[in-house]
């Protein structure tokens, strides 16, 4: 979970920037950069971050819950005790 907080962190100035483009605001990523940080400073970047976070952590943690079930479910018949053989010595 932490690292998914890191990782859209990281990815979340990138996002900003490819949506400005996408929204036609900017015709170079040189210039929206340029005009995010000098508009808006370094938090310019971040926006939307929290909607990002209320948008990413729960579906990580049904994901994270997902996988151990699937884990548990693949993973169940190779542990469980053999039967020993009567007469076997």
């Amino acid at each position: 979970m932490v690292a998914d907080t890191i990782s859209m962190a990281i990815r979340n100035p990138f996002e900003v920037i490819k949506q400005n483009r996408q929204f036609g605001e900017f015709k170079t990523v040189k210039k929206a950069v340029i005009t995010v940080w000098s508009k808006r400073g370094p938090r310019g970047f971040y926006a939307g971050y929290s909607a990002l976070l209320c948008r990413e952590i729960p579906c990580t943690i049904i994901e994270m819950g997902l996988y151990e079930a699937l884990i548990r479910y693949i993973s169940y018949p190779l542990f469980q005790p053999q039967p020993r053989l009567e007469g076997a010595g």
